[in-house]
């Protein structure tokens, strides 16, 4: 308890803003997204933030994507909402013909082999 009171006075008071603190709207590039920030400690995705404030919350089991692959072209006529499902759909390799998913398996393994050989 001794040394508590000691280093007491070192800590942050309550309400106390560092002076590095990020301010509301500031943007952070976090995992190849854009983020913005809505209040302290809360970041959301630029891409969802526009969506919303055009056109209401997002339901669950909807995810917003961009038209054009573009993760920076923030255009609302470039983002789409889509189901999870309907995501899960285009991303997956069954879409393709058996002879190219063949393919596709076979390059996979082609770079696997190139990258632990690059790792020796």
């Amino acid at each position: 308890k001794d040394l508590y009171e000691k280093i007491k006075h070192t800590f942050y008071q309550k309400g106390n803003i560092p002076h590095n603190a990020k301010f509301d709207g500031h943007e952070s590039l976090t995992k190849g997204y854009l983020e913005v920030r809505i209040s302290q400690g809360h970041y959301e995705k630029k891409h969802r933030h526009i969506w919303m404030q055009h056109y209401g919350e997002i339901p669950d089991n909807h995810i917003i994507i961009f038209k054009d692959k573009n993760r920076f072209n923030f255009d609302i006529d470039n983002l789409e909402m889509i189901t999870i499902a309907e995501n899960m759909k285009r991303n997956a390799i069954t879409r393709f013909p058996p002879e190219l998913r063949k393919a596709i398996y076979l390059i996979k393994k082609i770079n696997q082999k190139l990258h632990a050989k690059k790792q020796n």
